[in-house]
């Protein structure tokens, strides 16, 4: 275990079944509604990007956070607020890429590699920017303000606040530090802190860095993304538990899953808000589908205490950003944690006030009592469930 995995301990301890009180905006995180069960919607992840009013009403009533494109909700907010007040919405922004025209941006403000030329994302063919320089910064502040402010939302999700330049193939070629050299990943995240430092300047938007990438990157890389994550006041975790294109029938070991519940209790532990995400988005039949979304949802549940929201998404379009193509929702009325994550034989169970979560991350079935009757996500009234391995169960009290 490293040293931030052994801090964790002690200091989850102080946080687990405590209320936490509302956020404002000029903390740069989102607001927090109360109760442990809160869930986004990552619509920004979809290729379809048109609300109606009543569908934004709609969502606002399911969700309490929203992150979309400027236009998707431009001039709903108001009534998506009407229905639920404490909602956040806020607009994609690439912190590091250029995702605009290149017309009358200086050429120091790009990024480039050892010959001098400019870098492009693979997948997306976008330049990368220099994080390093003073202009390319305060330009990405003020597009992200500018795009939050304009379409009336709360602030901006982050992209690309992230180590991702350095998975391999992801840019044409590696940077080069302006004065010479090529950047290390220790540099280049120094870098992207100062970045995102520059975003809580005299802020008075929200701000979530899509920061974390992984439980490997977060705890165990050569050049880890914690320390990143921890000097915002909000971050997202894009593959919480799997990667979006792994099979359907690759789970974590018992260990990796740990290790993912573990980001979620430390970032809590250290009062930074989180965004996370499981994408289903390789083949799967329809069971594969239900267990995925109940075994991530419980696993979420093992960590958050009231400062995290989670999104499950099962395809790159409308319905699976908004969850609409998913089995589940998760239950609202589970009250307040009451107990830690507790092991129970391989199992681990959470109690709430009016619920539990259970979740078996071990190649193993496992059948755990739950000590009175309770009803599960398909509606079954229960007293004990049996866990197939890599399964979870979210049960409110019947």
């Amino acid at each position: 275990m490293n040293k931030g995995r052994a801090l964790l301990a002690a200091a989850a301890a102080i946080t687990i079944g405590l209320p936490l009180a509302p956020a404002d905006a000029a903390t740069g995180a989102p607001a927090r509604p109360g109760g442990v069960a809160l869930t986004w919607a990552p619509t920004y992840m979809s290729t379809q990007h048109s609300f109606s009013q009543t569908e934004a009403v709609a969502l606002a009533k399911q969700f309490d956070l929203i992150a979309g494109m400027p236009i998707s909700f431009k001039g709903d907010v108001p009534a998506m607020k009407n229905v639920t007040p404490d909602l956040t919405v806020l607009t994609y922004a690439n912190a590091t890429f250029l995702d605009g025209s290149t017309a009358g941006i200086p050429e120091a403000e790009f990024a480039h590699n050892s010959s001098g030329g400019r870098i492009r994302s693979t997948n997306f063919g976008n330049y990368l920017m220099e994080p390093s320089n003073a202009g390319w910064r305060s330009r990405s502040v003020d597009k992200c303000h500018d795009r939050s402010a304009s379409a009336g939302y709360d602030g901006c999700l982050l992209d690309m606040l992230t180590m991702g330049i350095f998975a391999k193939g992801y840019v044409t070629s590696l940077p080069r530090k302006p004065g010479g050299g090529a950047y290390t990943q220790t540099e280049w995240r120094a870098q992207l802190i100062r970045l995102a430092d520059q975003f809580q300047a005299g802020n008075t938007r929200v701000h979530v860095g899509n920061a974390v990438s992984n439980a490997f990157r977060y705890w165990d890389a050569d050049v880890t993304s914690r320390e990143l994550v921890l000097s915002m006041p909000a971050a997202q975790m894009e593959d919480f538990l799997r990667g979006s294109g792994d099979s359907a029938s690759r789970f974590p070991s018992a260990s990796d899953w740990r290790g993912a519940v573990d980001v979620i209790r430390d970032m809590e532990a250290h009062g930074v808000a989180g965004l996370f995400t499981t994408k289903l988005w390789s083949s799967a039949s329809a069971a594969q589908v239900a267990q995925w979304q109940k075994f991530s949802m419980a696993s979420f549940l093992m960590g958050a205490n009231g400062n995290s929201y989670f999104a499950f998404t099962r395809s790159r379009d409308k319905a699976g950003a908004t969850g609409a193509n998913a089995p589940y929702r998760m239950p609202k009325n589970l009250g307040s944690p009451t107990t830690g994550m507790t092991a129970s034989g391989a199992a681990f169970v959470r109690s709430f006030g009016n619920g539990k979560a259970v979740v078996n991350p071990s190649a193993s079935t496992v059948t755990v009592n739950l000590g009175g009757s309770y009803r599960s996500l398909s509606g079954r009234t229960v007293s004990s469930v049996t866990l197939a391995p890599h399964s979870g169960e979210v049960l409110v009290r019947a």
